[in-house]
């Protein structure tokens, strides 16, 4: 049975023994401004800011990334009928044993949707950006970037993970968009319990964790303004996915939320 404690004077540890020091935090970016942030340099390139992120590969190990210069990247050509959303990605590569910034090209479709992000042992990606490239495109603007970056689905504000009690805790974060579901009699949730709703993709909430959802501190007035009136509240929870619902009226901007789960 290996029993590693760390750190012990007179000890020799291996870059493994050292992960486990930081094996409770969770994997995401630092923050989510003046920290990886993007710039538009031309009309089919970007600029990544230096940062910092943290990727926890494993159950007992994690890296602490720094981009110390900023990265170039840029965008294949646009297709010629159909709409594409590239995901601007930071991955680790267990089998490289390195962690590059990269594109991860979508692919085109009248209803286009980013790749999905990969999150193994041997390869653990975090979404920073998806870059919308729709066809015949002459030049980014900000209108193409959504920045996922807080979005706990696809990457998430790093969080340290808390013993109390015998149980574990932890933040999540996650975005709420404008898409929201008119309730009905025949929908789930329906309209006995509230006007509308919309669930959302949350990687570590479990069915039966103790999920608390509040608004994000980084939100502004407009989305504290929209959230108060929405009335909004969590319906249900499963492996993987929130319901968020309201009973007031629909948000019009997007919503940064933070999730409290207990287990």
């Amino acid at each position: 049975m290996a029993i590693i404690t760390y750190p012990l004077n007179n000890v020799d540890y291996t870059a493994a023994d050292a992960e486990i020091y930081n094996s409770t935090r969770t994997s995401g970016v630092y923050a989510n401004t003046d920290n990886l942030d993007l710039t538009i340099t031309a009309a089919r390139a970007v600029s990544i800011s230096p940062g910092m992120a943290w990727i926890k590969n494993d159950a007992f190990a994690g890296k602490a990334v720094a981009v110390k210069d900023a990265v170039e990247l840029t965008f294949d050509a646009p297709d010629s009928t159909l709409n594409r959303i590239d995901r601007i990605v930071l991955g680790f590569s267990a089998v490289d044993n390195v962690t590059t910034l990269y594109v991860k090209k979508g692919s085109p479709a009248s209803s286009p949707v980013a790749p999905a992000v990969t999150q193994t042992p041997t390869l653990f990606e975090l979404g920073l950006f998806d870059v919308a490239i729709p066809a015949g495109l002459t030049a980014l603007t900000s209108v193409n970037i959504t920045d996922q970056r807080a979005n706990g689905a696809v990457c998430g504000i790093m969080t340290d993970g808390v013993s109390a009690g015998g149980k574990y805790s932890e933040i999540l974060t996650a975005v709420l968009s404008t898409t929201w579901t008119t309730a009905t009699t025949s929908t789930t949730p329906s309209s006995t319990y509230c006007d509308f709703f919309q669930p959302v993709t949350v990687a570590r909430v479990l069915s039966d964790s103790n999920g608390v959802v509040g608004l994000a501190q980084t939100a502004t007035k407009d989305q504290r303004e929209a959230a108060a009136s929405a009335g909004l509240f969590k319906y249900s929870q499963d492996n993987g996915v929130l319901v968020i619902a309201g009973t007031g009226d629909k948000p019009t901007v997007v919503l940064p939320i933070e999730i409290l789960v207990t287990k």
